[in-house]
């Protein structure tokens, strides 16, 4: 009987060890990976919507009820998809190919205005 307690004390004992290691390396490993999306780039701000007017370097969107201006720029890049086959690919694209009634998605990022700056203009063929 007591060498069946002393095996029992040693079990209870291993188990708590090995309970706090698990848990130990597993708050290791969210801060390993908190560290690391430290370094990733955050996602980019997008809109898709329709296009309702393009005015010299104004692009104005309406999603649903809402309308929403981007401001573009020398910086901003535009593409179009085409469809190839089964798939649709991107190609350079200006902003003389964007026409009113158009979808397009917008990558923006909103400035110390709050006025949306568009980083890429893709045009879209579906």
């Amino acid at each position: 009987m007591k060498k069946y307690k002393s095996f029992l004390g040693l079990l209870v004992v291993f188990l708590v060890i090995l309970f706090c290691f698990y848990f130990y390396e597993k708050s290791s490993s969210n801060k390993n990976i908190n560290s690391q999306n430290e370094n990733v780039g955050v996602l980019p701000d997008f809109i898709m919507a329709d296009v309702v007017s393009l005015e010299g370097q104004t692009i104005t969107l309406t999603a649903g009820s809402t309308q929403t201006i981007a401001l573009l720029d020398s910086t901003t890049v535009f593409t179009q998809q085409i469809k190839e086959g089964n798939a649709y690919k991107n190609i350079p694209a200006s902003i003389s190919d964007i026409k009113v009634g158009q979808r397009v998605v917008v990558f923006y990022k909103v400035d110390g205005e709050g006025q949306y700056l568009a980083d890429k203009v893709q045009i879209l063929n579906f």
